[in-house]
């Protein structure tokens, strides 16, 4: 019994630790790709110091670093490449729930924070559905 017991443990262990070896393997392999990426992008540009092309350039309108061409960056901080799609935007659930307080004549009022007390939502909900109700 205390043999298997071990048994399971170093089982365990084991598979944690090839775990960890896979991730810091991915993890080296993903650094060297980019390093290869940006050092092949930086020689054809020139260079990293290079004076015609530096990697911040300031302008009147502010400043443009060429990192945010690159689609490590775009990734990162989530800069769709697409364009939204035509028509009008899909409506929403908080769309319908403001559709139906200004059916009630109640204007703009704070709709969330009258969500928080259960029994002033639910009168609300069942004076919008009495409305509909011919």
């Amino acid at each position: 019994m205390v043999v298997a017991v071990v048994v399971v443990i170093a089982v365990s262990v084991a598979v944690v630790v090839l775990l960890i070896v896979v991730a810091v393997i991915v993890v080296v392999v993903l650094a060297v790709v980019i390093i290869a990426v940006c050092s092949t992008n930086s020689s054809s540009s020139g260079g990293i110091n290079s004076s015609s092309d530096s990697s911040c350039n300031s302008s009147s309108s502010g400043s443009s670093c060429m990192y945010e061409e690159r689609g490590v960056y775009r990734v990162l901080v989530g800069k769709p490449e697409r364009k939204s799609p035509l028509g009008r935007p899909r409506r929403r659930w908080v769309d319908n729930i403001r559709m139906d307080i200004q059916e009630m004549g109640c204007g703009y009022m704070d709709w969330i924070g009258l969500a928080q007390d259960r029994d002033k939502w639910r009168s609300l909900v069942s004076a919008v559905i009495n409305l509909r109700v011919p």
